[in-house]
């Protein structure tokens, strides 16, 4: 009860702010809210490659996060530090997973330093790593502990904003078609729908026109267009309305998400379809035979032609035999891990593999690496150190920001203590989750995330923070709204 009370007290206290005030103070919070999904919303190497930028990003959606809780707090600063807003019951399980995430990292940092390639560029991914999980984490769920209202804006700019994205895709894929530079940027656009297009059905190569728009890659919007889905039908769960053409909109989102054909967001998007209306035993036979036929559908369409490209994955200019546990590979792992390959082998017949075979090679490569280095297996190589030490071994194929292009660049960075909190994380808040639909929402944003290039998207945090907070605060934001 006097949890409950507290609930509702903090409940009212950023609210009666914007009430107070006029208009215009509740414009800039609407719109400091917005900016901040929006901005968390872009990759920055998409926008820089778009625009041209030569820039260094320096996330302003934190600053913008901070303006909005600092102004929260601007009467009597103090009260930030209250224990019961840092550590309320409802705050400290996700901040302690996280704060104890971000130990780990610093770990794996401090042990590593000696054998980094180039100290400051890992410090630079620690940073970023502690200005998630420690600075943007403990803000969020501030702002959400103070005035839960804020979840369901969050979810709906997230909703409406991925409305936009797709919006620019099809006009960007449009220009292509029509051979015509709609966009400043089209000819940009033309590279990457040529690159991203082709996609492989049963044993037919098929180029169908696609681009990441404001994601680098296609999978990364996919991912994105099924945060939307997820967002839209747990605010529909609450009872939120849209228009016609938003509710129609929200329920064309999964094909849309299908059609960017990323193999992990594809069976996110089936479990979250099948089993999203589940909240007790009924119909439990029928789904069961609906997730076997749909997983068995996907891997022959789609998984099972990709298998004799994985078998032969062609990298350094040496092939790797996957199927032979590597035992015929013209490489040694040398003391220190480091890969020795023979130089004289003919290489012009390479076959380059697609990104299923990459991010085998990655989890390959890298237990090859702690087989000599049996610390790192523990706590990984340090942060933005493994593409430090690809691009060491052929700097020809590979750069610095070199990953596993998968949620295993966790465990390559932070090793196996790093990536074990990182899943009980997810576990912890999918297992105290009441509602089904949570469950499920967050399960299948899980899955989505194991295959993606950029594990730690800030729209991500906010999306699986603001579900697992509405699962906790639903009933108040109900009563809210029906008054």
């Amino acid at each position: 009860m006097q949890n409950l009370k507290w609930k509702v007290e903090g409940f009212y206290n950023f609210q009666t702010l914007i009430k107070s005030g006029d208009e215009r103070e509740k414009f800039i919070f609407n719109a400091a809210l917005f900016l901040i999904v929006f901005l968390s919303m872009l990759e920055p190497k998409q926008v820089k490659t778009l625009l041209g930028l030569n820039i260094i990003w320096f996330y302003p959606q934190y600053i913008i996060l901070a303006f909005l809780v600092f102004w929260r707090f601007s009467g009597n600063i103090t009260n930030l530090f209250r224990r019961d807003i840092i550590f309320g019951n409802l705050n400290k399980d996700i901040l302690s997973f996280c704060y104890l995430f971000s130990c780990i990292y610093i770990l794996s940092a401090l042990l590593n330093f000696s054998k980094s390639y180039d100290i400051l560029f890992s410090l630079r991914g620690l940073f970023k790593v502690l200005l998630q999980y420690v600075f943007f984490v403990s803000l969020v769920v501030i702002l959400v502990a103070d005035y839960p209202q804020v979840i369901i804006k969050v979810l709906k700019y997230l909703f409406v904003l991925s409305a936009g994205v797709v919006v620019f895709v099809l006009i960007g894929i449009f220009g292509y078609i029509i051979k015509f530079n709609i966009l400043p940027f089209q000819k940009i656009i033309d590279y990457q729908i040529i690159s991203q297009s082709w996609v492989k059905i049963l044993n037919f190569t098929v180029f169908f026109p696609k681009f990441g728009g404001v994601f680098p890659e296609t999978q990364a919007l996919g991912f994105f267009l099924l945060m939307a889905y997820v967002s839209y039908t747990v605010l529909k769960k609450y009872g939120i309305t849209f228009n016609k053409i938003l509710d129609f909109y929200g329920k064309l989102l999964p094909i849309f998400s299908i059609l960017t054909f990323s193999k992990t967001v594809i069976p996110a998007v089936g479990i979250f379809l099948i089993w999203n209306n589940y909240e007790n035993k009924k119909n439990i036979r029928f789904k069961v035979v609906a997730s076997l036929l749909f997983f068995i559908s996907f891997y022959f369409l789609l998984i099972n032609p990709y298998v004799l490209s994985v078998e032969k994955y062609f990298v350094y200019g040496t092939r790797i035999d996957l199927t032979e546990k590597m035992d015929t590979i013209k490489e040694e792992l040398v003391d220190d891990g480091e890969i020795v390959y023979d130089e004289s082998e003919d290489i012009t017949e390479s076959i380059p593999a697609d990104s299923l075979g990459g991010r085998i090679f990655h989890v390959v490569t890298f237990f090859n690496y702690a087989a000599n280095n049996i610390l790192s297996f523990f706590v990984g190589m340090g942060p933005y150190n493994y593409g430090n030490y690809m691009h060491s071994i052929n700097p020809n194929l590979f750069n610095r920001y070199t990953n596993a292009v998968s949620i295993f660049t966790i465990f390559i960075e932070s090793g196996l203590l790093g990536f074990s909190i990182y899943l009980l994380l997810w576990g912890y808040m999918i297992i105290k989750s009441k509602s089904f639909l949570t469950k499920c929402a967050l399960f299948s944003l899980l899955i989505g995330n194991v295959g993606q290039p950029n594990w730690n998207m800030d729209i991500l945090l906010i999306c699986a923070i603001m579900v697992y907070s509405l699962d906790k605060y639903g009933r108040i934001l109900l009563n809210e709204n029906s008054n």
